[in-house]
């Protein structure tokens, strides 16, 4: 289950308590538990136990546009932290 795609396609694009979203979550996992296939999605610390519970079991921790974000902003901290550097 893709929920940043999934809030795109409602019009509600990183709305992720929306009950339309949260609803589609659920009912992906009972879908598959139903037919036998294991469902995956994203995951973080904060919903980890959460998504055990509705049955969710091939966790993604992330992706290579959350981690890129991370990284620069990061990166960029640390040039804007150091003494004489100007970002003009």
């Amino acid at each position: 289950f893709g929920p940043a795609d999934f809030s795109h396609g409602l019009g509600a694009a990183g709305v992720w308590d929306d009950p339309r979203l949260l609803e589609a979550r659920r009912r992906v996992a009972e879908a598959a538990q139903a037919h036998d296939k294991i469902a995956g999605t994203v995951a973080s610390p904060a919903n980890l136990d959460e998504l055990l519970d509705l049955g969710y079991r091939f966790l993604s921790m992330g992706s290579d546009v959350i981690a890129l974000t991370a990284y620069c902003e990061s990166t960029m901290a640390e040039f804007l932290n150091r003494p004489g550097f100007s970002s003009v």
